[in-house]
């Protein structure tokens, strides 16, 4: 969405009340209240200050013709003729309209300037695409891989790290546990509990029953 510099004097320009009276005074224009015809005026001159935006170019000229105006701002041509010089001028000579000093009074650069601005900028689009694609193709990647930067070790992001087993030093391991017999000195978990002899089990089995049937009530022996 656009927008255009209106002065805010407009509504009480001396020569748009003029106008009005004129225009109210004359009976072809239809109306003899200049109040329509202030307020008509209003929207014509901005209805032509908004085209002027759009396609006005460098020399304050419009693509048109005289006879377009009426379809452009919906007012018989008569009507946009008594436009004062300041804001509208018809060269009935070569048919060429002009908003004399529109650009430079609004800041704006013209609409074949602003066509050339389009077209450099599509231009440094392009090579800079193209400045994409080969360093894509330096990198060895596809056309559809995105290139992305590199870490100090040389890796891609994403890419599957490997990391270095570390090797222990002399006097640095574990110290080992007595009566362990790894070879590498390293922990082997707790030494295995020792053996136990069958028969003396149940020597011991036999003493317990026969401590019990001596002793029914639980005395001590």
């Amino acid at each position: 969405m656009g927008y255009i510099k209106v002065n805010k004097q407009l509504v009480d320009d001396p020569r748009l009340l003029a106008l009005a009276r004129i225009l109210a005074a004359r009976p072809e224009s239809g109306c003899s209240d200049p109040h329509v015809w202030h307020k008509a005026l209003i929207g014509i001159v901005v209805t032509l200050w908004t085209f002027g935006d759009r396609y006005a170019e460098s020399d304050d000229k419009l693509p048109i013709r005289p006879e377009n105006l009426e379809d452009i701002l919906r007012t018989p041509e008569w009507v946009v003729r008594l436009l004062p010089g300041d804001w509208l001028r018809i060269n009935d000579d070569d048919k060429t309209v002009y908003l004399p000093g529109y650009c430079a009074r609004n800041g704006i650069d013209g609409h074949d300037r602003r066509k050339e601005k389009i077209v450099l900028q599509r231009a440094r689009w392009r090579r800079n695409q193209a400045r994409r694609r080969a360093k894509k193709s330096s990198n060895g990647h596809g056309d559809d891989t995105p290139v992305t930067g590199r870490d100090k070790n040389g890796d891609q992001p994403g890419d599957a790290k490997v990391l270095p087993v570390p090797v222990p030093g002399p006097n640095t391991g574990p110290v080992p546990v007595p009566g362990d017999t790894a070879s590498d000195g390293g922990l082997t978990g707790p030494p295995p509990p020792p053996k136990s002899d069958p028969e003396e089990a149940r020597r011991k089995l036999r003493a317990l029953s026969a401590t019990l049937k001596a002793n029914p009530k639980g005395a001590k022996p």
